[in-house]
């Protein structure tokens, strides 16, 4: 581990609370069934973008059109699985939740692609992200320290061992078969998490807005696969 993997891996899992922070609000104002697709959507984008101008994983004339039609398919199905019924309170909240949403993304991102620009391995960042995301974390709650320290936190660690296995398995993924790809197959996380809102956490649609949740889903997971299909 070194000094530059050490400042690197900090950077990172600061960027990784602002992500969370941002997407735990967009949960707080649309539920999990609406939140995931959405912001995983808006991370698939973003990372096709820094697939094809950064790291050049996407290739060729062919591959780089087909890109720009399973991004537009993307975009739509973000917009379906944000569409709400139409009234006042949704509108209102439109503009905070995208505004959300995107920062959220964008944070993802950046502690998602970091080691790839400094080419670093992700064993010697994992740590120092740990750093990064615990200094980051006790900064946001500065003042509700007290109260981190009672059951339910205790009880979230266990939730945050999973994280670790599938944030490490995402990293070294990313590592070895590149950031778009890797972030187009995660896509698939998007059924179960709209699947489970609604069964477990009894989270309320109505007929239209179901619909719009199917199709938005339908054209993230195809848009994301046919994106990891084509390298």
């Amino acid at each position: 581990m070194t000094l530059l993997s050490s400042a690197v891996g900090i950077f990172c899992g600061f960027m990784w609370v602002i992500g969370f922070y941002y997407q735990l609000k967009v949960f707080s104002k649309v539920g999990a069934s609406v939140a995931v697709p959405l912001t995983n959507g808006l991370q698939l984008l973003f990372a096709s973008i820094l697939s094809l101008t950064i790291f050049s994983e996407i290739v060729g004339l062919k591959n780089i059109a087909f890109l720009f039609v399973y991004m537009i398919i993307l975009v739509i199905g973000i917009i379906f699985v944000s569409k709400k019924e139409n009234n006042i309170e949704s509108k209102s909240m439109d503009k905070t939740l995208y505004i959300d949403a995107v920062i959220s993304s964008i944070a993802f991102i950046v502690f998602m692609s970091t080691n790839k620009i400094f080419s670093l391995s992700s064993y010697s960042l994992f740590f120092p992200q740990t750093i990064g995301m615990s200094l980051g974390a006790l900064y946001i709650n500065k003042e509700n320290i007290k109260s981190l320290v009672n059951k339910k936190a205790i009880m979230a660690t266990i939730t945050g061992f999973i994280w670790f296995l599938a944030n490490f398995s995402m990293l070294l993924s990313i590592e070895n078969f590149g950031l778009g790809i890797t972030i187009a197959m995660v896509q698939f996380n998007i059924v179960v998490s709209a699947i489970l809102s609604i069964l477990i956490l009894k989270e309320k649609k109505t007929k239209k807005e179901l619909i719009y949740l199917v199709l938005g889903i339908l054209c993230i997971v195809y848009a994301g696969v046919s994106i990891a299909l084509i390298k």
